[in-house]
């Protein structure tokens, strides 16, 4: 009975140390795979710096919440919501109403739709549609819709009823009929 209690207690301690051993290949095998990981977010930081959106900020808090429109358009955004697609991805679509108040045509706009919480915190931002062709004077209403594959913004966009919306349009660039560019 001894022999087999010491057998026992012998092939415990044994089979303790094969265990510690693949502990370690796994913590081995966790740590390539946060490399692996870390190197796909550094590919998403590339990309949220051509797509002007900010995919990794936590926090959502606005560093342009101080910006105001220090041009002549009118924006008034209509609609911000969200919806399935034909094949079950989610989409943000955005309403909104624009006017030249320049006395000049307008042909092009670099700007940006940045969209708050009452408090303060990024619910959405995305660039407007760059090709306005707006006379003076004139009113567009305008509609599109983004992908929300990787920004996971209509979880927000959803929670927030659309009055307590705040919204700036940052202008960078309007061109106009005669090729003149302006910047803000």
């Amino acid at each position: 009975m001894k022999k087999l209690l010491g057998i026992m207690v012998l092939g415990l301690l044994l089979s303790g140390n094969a265990y510690a051993e693949t502990i370690n290949q796994r913590l081995d095998a966790i740590e390539k795979r946060l490399e692996k990981i870390e190197e796909s977010l550094s590919g998403i930081e590339m990309i949220n710096n051509l797509l002007n959106t900010n995919i990794l900020d936590n926090s959502s808090k606005s560093k342009n919440s101080t910006k105001t429109n220090k041009s002549k358009l009118d924006f008034k955004l209509k609609q911000l919501n969200c919806f399935d697609d034909t094949i079950g991805l989610e989409k943000i679509f955005i309403r909104y109403q624009i006017t030249n108040n320049y006395e000049k045509k307008i042909k092009l706009v670099d700007a940006t739709l940045i969209a708050n919480d009452l408090l303060g915190d990024v619910i959405f931002r995305g660039k407007i549609s760059r090709d306005v062709y707006l006379a003076s004077g004139r009113v567009d209403n305008v509609e599109g819709s983004y992908d929300d594959l990787m920004m996971d913004k209509c979880r927000r966009i959803k929670s927030v009823e659309f009055p307590d919306i705040k919204y700036v349009l940052d202008v960078s660039k309007i061109a106009f009929e005669d090729n003149t560019v302006i910047e803000f």
